[in-house]
């Protein structure tokens, strides 16, 4: 500031006593020096702001200021006394200095980058860890680990063992392990002397020991021999020797791999050969001189099996079926998607399941869909062939049935100087006797003993020789001929069908069926039956089917319902409550066996639920078993005879209040199997 008043006031002075004041103007005043660029391993600002301190591993290398303003240009020097003399200029200000640039430290993976202004201007590394060695005893020497490096310096020792010779001789045998070794055999007697006034025996020869001894002065341990007290020799253990060089090896590929000891000149090593060719045991297997590839890295039984889509699958035989009914060989191959091989054949899978040889492809409930079915036991086809004997068409041996729950038949190891990589050659069939073996077969399908047994209920299918279906609910049920009661069959299981009683509309005084295009439509509510532990509880009125409107209909409006919906009463189409005499022919069976195995040898299983009191919504007598007939008691109307089962072999026929409600058992007077569709 004072060099600012000074120009000003002394120009002013200047020009009232001179007669002219002018000069040149005066001299800018230089920039300030830009500050250097610091380089730190850290940087940390000083306390009074005015620049950076730098320190590499915790001591100061140095300090980086801040660039100091340049100073104010001097004012310019007084110009001669001229006769129009003017004003100096006052020299302009100098500019200021710029920041020196800032450093900072960024971590790396070894170490610290050192970055200035943005850019870097080193790299400080992390030093390495030295690596320790470890000494630990080992088998036959000491073993030193160094990181994941292990040596061992090995002990040589020996050692002596008694031996003898073929003619008798004794001696003591010594082996080291480094390779020598060696016999001191016993000295021999010496020979007789020969005859003269008295001749003189030689000498015995000495026997030679050994025995181990140490040096004390450097800890070496040998053996010392004598011959009788004579120090023949001593044998010291052997020095360890050197570590050995290590070696690396490189895979040169097609079984070859490269092997480098130390500065040896390498070696070649085959991994495999088979015959004359070399081979990756990893890549491929031999078989009788022949290089297979592997599957997925494994090994497969040729002449059965393949590799598809890096898949063992088997090989089977391939047929084509011809427009005149025979058949012809393709080839052999894998099977694929869809396929498995079916008695050596490649056969469709039926909706997606293999099936056995007692079970073939059908159709399902609807016609259309494909699924397994079996054969029945003892299935026979027209003419008495059955499926065994389709079977020994081919030469094949049909094998039993298999029994759920039992266990696979272990797999036959094949024997074979080949890992068991060698099975037996697939051999095409004949055609003619293929197509004679699928003709039996097909005249086989779904019949038992001539009678066409495998039947749909809802969705699961019954053998209609043994049971029925209940079409109204797809219940299907046991029924048997009973022993001691000919000519009907009887269910065999309590009935469990929850009757309702179809719902009645009136129409101009006219009363109907509730129904929608033959459909019935039904009462919310069971018709007085209950739930029982097996089937199900009936009032008498309910097991009859009093007041169902169905018994007021002609026979030509019955038929125009549903199938399902045309018949009344508890018992399902084709079947009946038993008469009061069929059920004393019954009773009596069964009281005329003499033992206590009574119904159980004439065939009538039962299980005692008792009966079911509605008034008072509970069971009674669950010992017992109770069964309606459809006879009334013709003295009293409210009465109904029914049997009741004590136990096995105790029974009896008698009547009771029809409100109470019994298990029901039907009968059909005509056979079952023959009637179901």
């Amino acid at each position: 500031m004072q060099y600012k008043n000074l120009s000003v006031a002394g120009c002013a002075a200047l020009m009232f006593g001179l007669i002219a004041c002018s000069g040149e103007d005066g001299t800018d005043g230089v920039n300030g020096t830009n500050g250097l660029n610091g380089t730190s391993c850290e940087v940390k600002s000083l306390k009074d702001d005015s620049g950076y301190k730098v320190l590499c591993g915790g001591d100061s290398v140095g300090v980086l200021l801040h660039g100091k303003n340049g100073a104010t240009g001097k004012q310019g020097v007084t110009g001669a006394t001229g006769a129009t003399g003017k004003t100096g200029k006052t020299g302009a200000t100098g500019a200021t200095g710029k920041d020196g640039a800032s450093c900072t430290v960024e971590a790396i993976t070894d170490g610290y980058s050192v970055l200035c202004g943005g850019k870097q201007v080193g790299v400080l590394k992390n030093g390495v860890a030295g690596e320790s060695c470890t000494t630990s005893e080992a088998t036959d020497g000491i073993k030193i680990t160094c990181g994941s490096t292990e040596t061992i310096l090995r002990n040589k020792k020996c050692s002596v063992t008694e031996t003898a010779a073929k003619d008798g001789t004794k001696g003591l045998q010594m082996e080291c392990d480094d390779g020598t070794s060696g016999v001191v055999w016993d000295g021999k007697n010496g020979a007789d002397g020969t005859n003269g006034t008295d001749g003189i025996n030689g000498e015995d020869g000495t026997s030679c020991t050994a025995q181990t001894i140490k040096d004390e002065k450097n800890g070496k341990e040998g053996i010392q021999m004598f011959c009788g007290e004579t120090l023949v020799g001593t044998v010291w253990n052997g020095e360890d020797g050197n570590d050995g060089v290590s070696c690396t090896s490189v895979d040169k590929g097609t079984g070859m791999v490269e092997v480098t000891c130390g500065d040896a000149d390498p070696i070649t090593i085959f991994k495999a050969m088979c015959g004359e060719d070399f081979y990756d045991p990893a890549n491929k297997f031999c078989v009788f001189g022949k290089l297979y590839d592997k599957c997925d890295g494994k090994a497969y039984v040729l002449n059965e099996e393949t590799c598809i889509d890096n898949k063992i699958v088997p090989l089977c035989l391939e047929y084509q079926l011809l427009k005149n009914g025979n058949y012809k060989f393709v080839t052999k191959r894998g099977i694929q998607d869809g396929e498995f091989c079916w008695n050596g054949i490649i056969t469709p899978k039926c909706g997606g399941k293999e099936f056995g040889q007692h079970e073939y492809c059908g159709k399902d409930k609807d016609g259309k869909t494909d699924v397994v079915l079996s054969y029945c036991d003892n299935s026979y086809a027209e003419g008495g062939i059955t499926v065994a004997d389709a079977y020994s068409t081919l030469g094949v041996e049909l094998s039993p049935r298999p029994v759920e729950g039992d266990e696979p038949a272990p797999a036959e190891e094949k024997e074979s100087l080949y890992g068991n990589l060698v099975g037996k050659a697939l051999d095409a069939y004949d055609a003619a006797k293929l197509k004679t073996f699928y003709e039996k077969l097909e005249a086989a399908k779904n019949r038992c003993e001539g009678i066409e047994y495998a039947k749909w209920c809802g969705d699961e299918m019954y053998d209609k020789t043994k049971q029925f279906c209940d079409i109204r609910d797809n219940r299907i049920y046991k029924y048997a001929q009973l022993k001691g009661v000919d000519g009907i069959w009887w269910m065999n299981e309590n009935l469990a069908f929850e009757y309702k009683l179809p719902k009645v509309v009136t129409t101009d005084d006219v009363e109907s069926i509730d129904q929608v295009m033959g459909e019935v439509n039904f009462e919310e509510k069971v018709f007085e039956n209950f739930e029982a532990t097996e089937g199900r509880y009936y009032t008498w009125k309910s097991a009859k089917g009093e007041g169902d409107f169905r018994n007021n209909m002609t026979e030509g409006e019955i038929k125009k319902l549903n199938v399902e919906d045309q018949t009344s009463g508890a018992c399902p189409a084709g079947w009946r409550l038993p008469t009061k005499d069929e059920l004393d022919l019954l009773q009596a069976a069964g009281a005329n066996v003499e033992n206590e195995y009574g119904f159980d040898d004439v065939g009538f299983d039962f299980t005692a639920v008792g009966y079911y009191d509605a008034n008072n919504n509970k069971v009674m007598k669950d010992d017992y078993a109770y069964f309606w007939s459809d006879t009334e008691d013709e003295d009293e109307v409210k009465q109904a005879y029914g049997l009741v089962v004590m136990d096995k072999a105790s029974s009896e026929v008698n009547t009771t209040n029809k409100v109470y409600a019994f298990t029901v058992r039907c009968v059909s007077d005509t056979d079952p199997a023959v009637d179901a569709k």
